[in-house]
């Protein structure tokens, strides 16, 4: 059986475009079996304070038979759950007790100013998710094809073994749904603890050219080599760190998030 295959896909009513609900759609074209899906509609109160427009609390039935016929039309059999409660992080994560997916896409949206909108919500949701957390970032041109796929491994660092495998599993297997080439970022600040080229060649069997052993902190290789190899997904599996919502943000995982451009999947 391939990973993934217990989609959570997040939708909120209040937006035109659901990116979260489109790319698991594509995804499931692109796939040999569909995954289990439950689709599950809440709003994040926070995202509209944001992005200075008030959220729609109330859809009828025919909007939500029009914005589930995306997923009729592919033949893909879902479930469909709804929330109203305002504590929308703690509203998924219910969810995903009760679902059990082992995926979860979560849209991004955009204020006014085109600037991504990440609330504490989110925050909480990355920090407290037990299963991988896919953030979904809008496109100009609503393509859902992804060619490169930039993953982030820690080979030097045995605390990261467990996290390293699963990160390059991840990536092969998105890799063969999308049919995208793969590249694999290794950052080092430790030259005593120069990670091996020819071993991460032989863990993730990429040439290479697909290879970037660079030295300087995650925050800033990930986001540089994501720009120049033109990332369409980036990887990436942080050590969980205790505390509240209000210290999340100015993390080593927040950098990341706020200079990548892309979709990013957060590996558990």
């Amino acid at each position: 059986m391939s990973l993934n295959t217990r989609i959570l896909a997040l939708v909120d009513p209040s937006q035109k475009k659901q990116q979260a609900l489109a790319r698991a759609r594509f995804n499931a074209e692109r796939r040999g079996e569909k995954p289990d899906l439950t689709v599950f509609m809440a709003v994040d109160h926070e995202v509209h304070k944001h992005m200075k427009t008030p959220p729609v609390l109330s859809r009828n039935a025919k909007w939500v038979t029009e914005t589930m016929s995306a997923l009729k039309d592919a033949g893909l059999e879902h479930e469909l759950s709804i929330s109203w409660d305002e504590e929308w992080a703690d509203a998924v994560l219910a969810e995903i007790k009760r679902s059990k997916p082992d995926l979860v896409m979560v849209p991004v949206y955009q204020d006014e100013d085109g600037n991504r909108v990440l609330t504490d919500e989110i925050w909480k949701l990355l920090r407290t998710s037990k299963v991988n957390i896919s953030l979904i970032h809008p496109r100009k041109d609503d393509r859902e094809q992804r060619d490169v796929i930039l993953a982030g491994i820690k080979t030097q660092d045995p605390a990261f073994d467990e996290r390293t495998k699963r990160t390059i599993a991840q990536a092969k297997a998105l890799a063969k749904i999308y049919g995208a080439e793969v590249h694999y970022v290794n950052a080092y600040q430790d030259s005593a603890k120069f990670p091996d080229r020819t071993k991460i060649m032989k863990m993730t069997g990429v040439p290479n050219s697909n290879v970037h052993v660079i030295a300087g902190p995650i925050s800033e290789v990930l986001p540089k080599v994501s720009r120049k190899v033109k990332a369409d997904i980036v990887m990436i599996a942080p050590l969980r760190k205790q505390g509240v919502i209000g210290t999340l943000r100015g993390t080593t995982i927040s950098r990341i998030i706020g200079n990548i451009q892309s979709d990013i999947m957060a590996i558990v």
